[in-house]
C-alpha cells in the first residue's frame, strides 16, 4: 500500500507542466495527420458542447466541456510516440501536463482541453509504466460501457481465485451491515476487467461502494478491485462523498434517479448460477513486460485504436513516468460522443439493441 500510495505521487508530480517540456507551437491544420483531435481522447459529444454552459455549472473538474476545438487556432502541442504506427504524433500540451499555461495565448482565452490522469502511471521501467497505464485505460473503458448502459454482468467466481482473501472480505463487510460481489466487466479486449460492488441490506442508493481492476492475470484484476474497494471504508456512510450529498439537489437527483424503480438493480449479478470462473483461462499475453506492451498494441490495432505515450518522467524522479492515450477509448466519466459507448455493448452482446444518448446513465461516475 505503501508503495503504491509513493508511486502515485511520482506520478502526479511528474505530470504537473514546469515550462521545460518539449513543445511545438502550430495549428492543428498545419500538423495535418500527425496532431491529435483533442476530443477524440476527451470524447464529449454535439450534445454536450452545445450544452457546455449547464454541464460546466453542475459537474465537476472532470466533465468540464470546453469549447468546440478549434484546428486554425495556434496552441502548444507535446511529442507523443505512436507505438502503432512507430511514428511520432502531437498532443495538446494542455491534455498531457496538468496546471498548463500558455504565456502566449490572451489572458482571458479558455483552454482547448484539460489535462487529467487518466491512462498516466509510473513504474520501475518505462514499459512497466506503459503496461500500467494501457490496463488503466483498458479497466475504465470497460467501467464507462457498462455504468453507462446499464448492462446486466455475470457474476465472477472469486473463490476459485482469491478463495481465502475473499472469504475474509466477505466476512468483514457483512460485519458492516454490506453485501460483498464481483462482476465480469470484460470486453472485446480480452483482458480480465472486474467491478467489486458492495451495497449495504437497505439498499440505500448513496451506500453503493465500488472498485475496479484490470489486468492480463484474471487473479490481480480480481485482486485489484477488492482493494480498491476497500480504499473506500473508511469514508463508507457517505460523509466524505461531497458529490452524493443530498443538499446538492442537481446530484441527489440524478443519483437516485439512476437507481430506477429496482433500485440499482441492474448491479445485480445476471445468471447468479453461471460465475464466471476466470480460473479457467489461459494468462493473456506473458511475462515479459515489453511482450505483454506489444500483445495490446497489437490487439488495439485489431481494434482500430492506436496507442500514443507522452513521456512525463523527471530527471529528479525515481521512477518513469508516461501518459498512455488511446483515442476513442472511454474514460469512465461522462463523455457521450459516438464509438464503444454505444457500438460495444451491442457487439459484445451485452444489450440487445444500441442505446441513445438520452437513454444513457443519468449518474456519472466520479471515482
Amino acid at each position: 500500500a505503501r508503495v503504491s500510495a509513493l508511486a502515485e505521487a511520482v506520478e502526479r508530480f511528474s505530470g504537473v507542466f514546469r515550462g521545460d517540456e518539449p513543445r511545438r507551437r502550430a495549428t492543428a491544420e498545419e500538423l495535418g495527420e500527425a496532431a491529435v483531435h483533442p476530443n477524440e481522447c476527451m470524447l464529449f459529444s454535439a450534445a454536450q458542447f452545445q450544452d457546455r454552459c449547464r454541464w460546466n455549472a453542475e459537474e465537476g473538474h472532470s466533465n468540464w466541456v470546453p469549447e468546440p476545438f478549434d484546428t486554425a487556432r495556434e496552441i502548444e502541442w507535446s511529442p507523443v510516440w505512436s507505438l502503432t504506427e512507430e511514428c511520432v504524433r502531437y498532443l495538446p500540451t494542455a491534455y498531457g501536463f496538468y496546471d498548463y499555461h500558455d504565456t502566449l495565448a490572451p489572458g482571458d482565452e479558455e483552454p482547448s482541453c484539460l489535462a487529467d490522469s487518466n491512462g498516466c502511471a509510473a513504474g520501475n521501467t518505462t514499459e512497466e509504466a506503459i503496461l500500467q497505464g494501457l490496463l488503466e485505460l483498458i479497466e475504465r473503458d470497460a467501467a464507462a460501457l457498462w455504468w453507462y448502459s446499464r448492462a446486466r454482468r455475470p457474476p465472477v467466481a472469486a473463490e476459485s481465485l482469491v478463495g481465502a482473501y475473499f472469504e475474509r472480505l466477505s466476512e468483514l463487510f457483512a460485519s458492516l451491515g454490506r453485501e460483498l460481489w464481483l462482476l465480469d466487466l470484460t470486453t472485446d479486449f480480452g483482458v480480465p476487467v472486474t467491478v467489486a460492488v458492495s451495497r449495504t441490506h437497505s439498499r440505500v442508493p448513496d451506500d453503493l461502494l465500488m472498485g475496479f481492476g484490470a489486468h492480463l492475470d484474471a487473479r490481480i484484476a480480481v485482486s485489484r478491485a477488492l482493494t480498491e474497494i476497500c480504499q473506500f471504508l473508511p469514508v463508507e456512510g457517505g460523509a466524505s462523498r461531497p458529490q452524493r450529498d443530498s443538499t446538492d439537489p442537481v446530484v441527489s437527483r440524478r443519483w437516485i434517479g439512476a437507481a430506477g424503480d429496482d433500485g440499482f438493480g441492474w448491479l445485480e449479478p445476471d445468471l447468479p448460477g453461471r460465475a464466471r470462473d476466470f480460473a479457467s483461462w489461459a494468462a493473456v499475453g506473458s511475462g515479459d513486460l515489453t511482450e505483454c506492451v506489444r500483445w495490446l498494441v497489437a490487439v488495439a490495432r485489431r481494434l482500430g485504436l492506436e496507442v500514443l505515450v507522452l513521456d512525463q518522467s523527471r530527471p529528479e524522479a525515481p521512477l518513469p513516468v508516461v501518459k498512455v492515450v488511446v483515442p476513442g477509448l472511454r474514460p469512465w466519466w461522462a463523455r457521450f460522443a459516438p464509438g464503444r459507448l454505444y457500438d460495444v455493448p451491442v457487439a459484445l452482446g451485452w444489450l440487445e439493441a444500441r442505446i441513445e444518448e438520452a437513454d444513457l446513465n443519468p449518474s456519472h461516475l466520479f471515482l
